[in-house]
């Protein structure tokens, strides 16, 4: 009986207490928390369309005010046309939010492999400079660019 007695017990009194401990409200993200939580999503947008080598939705996340964009636009489908695949891996360093802009400090390395030929690689520091807006887009990279081989920086 004793052994009954102890599984109502607790049954009826510490589960409860340990139940009524648990907070039933949802947690609210604060402002930078949500336009930071956009920013990692742009990136790695445009990290995930860069690798799928699709320039209309890797083009999407620049803003059309990005410096030199037609001639991005070019670059892109030339490089998708001779690379496949393309391996990139971007690393975030540093954060900087601003009341009308972002900018995020990557590290990166990548591999671009043209056909029949030996994979092509290399790696830099950039910094990324988004827009405001609730779906940030890439507005300026400044350093040496991620998404161009080595071969394409340099103008070959």
């Amino acid at each position: 009986m004793s052994k009954k007695l102890s599984y109502i017990l607790l049954f009826f009194f510490f589960i409860p207490i340990t139940l009524s401990g648990c907070s039933k409200e949802e947690i609210k993200k604060s402002d930078n928390s949500n336009r930071i939580h956009a920013l990692y999503h742009s990136l790695d947008l445009l990290k995930i369309n860069y690798e799928a080598r699709n320039p209309s939705d890797f083009l999407s996340g620049f803003d059309p005010s990005f410096k030199n964009l037609d001639q991005i636009t070019i670059n892109t489908r030339e490089i998708f046309n001779q690379f496949n695949p393309i391996t990139l891996h971007l690393y975030l360093d540093h954060i900087e939010l601003e009341p009308s802009s972002s900018s995020l400090v990557i590290r990166w390395d990548g591999e671009w492999t043209p056909a029949a030929k030996p994979a092509i690689k290399a790696s830099g520091n950039a910094i990324f400079k988004f827009t405001g807006e609730t779906v940030p887009h890439l507005i300026e990279i400044q350093g040496i660019s991620p998404f161009l081989p080595p071969l394409k920086e340099k103008g070959l």
